[in-house]
């Protein structure tokens, strides 16, 4: 994760974000938006969330952004 990006998911907010993730019926994009955010929340680096999620580095770090901007 860069530099100064640091945050925690709540269990409220993990357990509706896994909800989103396992709900078959789910937008793709609300579950890789929803994977980021849990996996960065986890403290995983950057280039294995873009592994996980075959998002690119610009679109990884504007969902940790969000999120962190969220968290705040």
């Amino acid at each position: 994760m860069r530099t100064g990006i640091s945050f925690e998911v709540c269990p409220a907010d993990r357990r509706r974000l896994e909800v989103i993730i396992g709900d078959r019926n789910s937008a793709h994009k609300h579950v890789w938006r929803a994977e980021i955010v849990l996996l960065s929340g986890d403290g995983i680096g950057t280039m294995e969330i873009m592994h996980c999620t075959g998002k690119s580095k610009t679109c990884v770090w504007r969902w940790q952004d969000a999120a962190w901007r969220g968290s705040g």
